[in-house]
């Protein structure tokens, strides 16, 4: 049975319910001889403490790459002067693709790793790359500050990379939302069980969501007249490129960003630590 199938397949009402004390063994990225009671010591597990360091560190080279790799002129040069064309309009419509694949083939290719691992093969790729989508992406809050404070040679040159991770970074959280709902709800085998992790959740993504919204209301018009910082009036609304009013746009979006952002890494660390102490 295929990831997509095991994951959506209807079990039988007669399933037994598990604990709601233990987490979905899914939802655990760990040797199954481990799981069934193992010292993970005999295996090199990693400590929970440097999962985490070594998930801050690749999110911050991860970022400051994005910050390299989004700026127009260097896209335009790396792509062959596919992408990144001065005065382009509407890169709305296709910039988030590059984002979400690199995303999920990242997560993929890390998949394969660990299934190939010895005694991991009972992890499955297809829960490595959902559960990482649980982690936040902190590229997304390098590239609006930078396009807030700074503009080059009169325009803004991170506009475009901006918009598809934002868009990009909403699927994400979507997609892992999906995810642990209807994978948790086939291992507890009720809905009562999965109601906070529904509840949680929808939290974060909507903070999150309501923060790209704010960055794409801001950056509409610029994207849909190219660019272009002469512009002053777009759909009737009068545009202001101060500091000032990039700043108030800028604190806004931090606003609900950076609370979606600690909440999803609080969940990511509870159940890396929940599965850690229940996973026997």
């Amino acid at each position: 049975m295929s990831f997509t199938d095991d994951l959506f397949y209807s079990a039988p009402a007669s399933k037994p319910t598990n604990s709601p004390d233990k987490v979905p063994t899914r939802w655990i990225i760990s040797p199954a001889d481990v799981l069934n009671g193992a010292d993970p010591a005999d295996y090199n597990c990693p400590r929970s403490s440097s999962i985490f360091i070594a998930f801050a560190i690749t999110n911050i080279l991860v970022s400051l790459l994005s910050v390299v790799a989004g700026y127009r002129p260097v896209q335009y040069i790396m792509t062959c002067h596919l992408v990144g064309k001065p005065n382009k309009k509407n890169t709305i419509q296709y910039a988030w693709i590059l984002p979400l694949i690199t995303q999920f083939l990242g997560n993929a290719i890390l998949g394969a790793i660990i299934h190939n691992t010895p005694g991991y093969n009972n992890v499955s790729v297809g829960d490595v790359v959902m559960i990482y989508l649980i982690r936040p992406r902190i590229a997304l809050i390098f590239l609006w500050t930078i396009t807030a404070l700074i503009r080059v040679h009169g325009e803004y040159a991170w506009l475009s990379a901006l918009i598809g991770n934002a868009v990009a970074e909403i699927i994400l959280q979507i997609a892992a939302d999906i995810y642990l709902i209807v994978s948790g709800y086939k291992f507890y085998g009720n809905w009562s069980s999965v109601l906070g992790i529904m509840i949680f959740m929808c939290i974060t993504t909507g903070l999150a969501a309501i923060g790209v919204a704010r960055i794409l209301f801001a950056s509409r018009a610029m994207d849909a007249t190219g660019n272009d910082l002469s512009v002053t009036e777009y759909n009737g609304r009068r545009l202001s490129h101060s500091l000032g009013n990039r700043m108030k746009h800028w604190v806004f979006v931090m606003a609900f960003i950076v609370w979606s952002y600690l909440l999803s890494w609080l969940f990511f660390a509870a159940v890396v630590l929940w599965g850690e102490e229940h996973s026997v």
